[in-house]
């Protein structure tokens, strides 16, 4: 049970990876035509340390997904 779950974020990861660029702090991705539905959203963080927000879009079975998040490690950027 352990190793599909532990494959597929291991493959999520290579996906975000590179498909993902970073601008100014933000970490933009689009996973839409990828089989992938859903993926740990401390991911990006921790491939771009650095960067401040992600904007992705993902698929899933009945929808695309565009989500925006911020760096909860980030210190400087992103205040409440």
């Amino acid at each position: 049970m352990y190793e599909p779950l532990y494959r597929r974020h291991v493959e999520s990861i290579d996906l975000i990876k590179s498909r993902a660029q970073q601008d100014d702090g933000v970490v933009f991705f689009d996973l839409a035509g990828y089989e992938i539905e859903g993926y740990n959203k401390f991911v990006p963080y921790y491939l771009f340390p650095s960067s401040t927000y992600t904007v992705s879009v993902s698929p899933s079975s009945f929808r695309t997904k565009i989500s925006v998040g911020s760096n909860p490690w980030d210190s400087g950027g992103a205040e409440a």
